[in-house]
């Protein structure tokens, strides 16, 4: 991974516009490697004599270290963080011990935490629909435009729009009997009757359930786009211009609240 100075005040795609894609290469080909440049950036301005010091810039730079996923290199840059803040290599490999022990602490508070708000929002969010498209079969079409089973997490839930969107398809009447006798599973079958129950059509906006959706939608799309720009850099290959601005552009429309 290399880190890019842009001096230009000009993101990627106004750089490749205003001077060119060979301008542009330049500046990645010149950039600093990673840890180099966290390095450099943590000592600036410090006083590295001072243990007060030293043990921050280790704080801030042992957290890249530590995910480098060779070990050769990254004896090679616990060496290196040593030369810069003078602490004994050995201290510096229990500090990185350390660090893994409390990340994988804070990994497990994380996923209780996404689960959360992923029964409190994603899963919501479908279980509306899925109330809305049976009470107003007329949306079902909309839905379809933009949704498909897959989008759905929840268990059952991609089997019962799925049952829903196969109606539409044929042009056949959309109910809670008729999906109902599509479904086989048993536990499928139940979850379903409960959304019918226990939701609250009435109090649902559409306009805010299909912003919800296309926001679902883009955060799917980042997530997609940052895991192929990631595994480029890891691997050392190009970043396609295509997938960078496609990148810029989920980025600046999840910023402006995905509307």
């Amino acid at each position: 991974v290399r880190v890019v100075i842009n001096e230009t005040e000009m993101d990627p795609d106004e750089i490749a516009k205003e001077k060119g894609f060979s301008f542009l290469k330049d500046m990645i080909k010149n950039g600093m490697d990673l840890i180099g440049f966290r390095i450099k950036e943590a000592v600036k301005g410090r006083d590295i004599s001072s243990i007060e010091e030293k043990v921050r810039v280790a704080k801030e730079v042992l957290p890249s270290i530590r995910v480098i996923p060779d070990l050769i290199r990254r004896k090679e840059e616990i060496k290196r963080l040593s030369e810069a803040i003078k602490v004994n290599e050995d201290i510096l490999w229990l500090e990185l011990k350390k660090l893994k022990i409390n990340e994988s602490e804070e990994n497990l508070k994380r996923k209780i935490a996404e689960s959360i708000e992923f029964k409190n929002g994603k899963l919501k969010l479908e279980e509306e629909t899925i109330a809305f498209m049976l009470k107003n079969p007329e949306s079902v079409e909309e839905f379809r435009n933009i949704l498909k089973p897959e989008n759905f997490d929840g268990e059952y839930h991609s089997l019962i729009v799925e049952k829903i969107f196969s109606l539409c398809e044929k042009d056949e009447e959309i109910s809670e009997f008729k999906v109902l006798d599509l479904i086989e599973d048993e536990e499928a079958k139940k979850h379903f009757t409960s959304i019918i129950w226990n939701v609250n059509v009435e109090s649902i906006n559409d306009k805010e359930l299909f912003s919800s959706w296309k926001r679902e939608i883009l955060k799917k799309e980042f997530e997609s786009l940052k895991k192929e720009i990631e595994n480029r850099i890891s691997n050392s290959e190009e970043i396609p211009v295509d997938v960078y601005k496609k990148f810029q552009e989920v980025v600046k429309h999840l910023k402006k609240g995905g509307c």
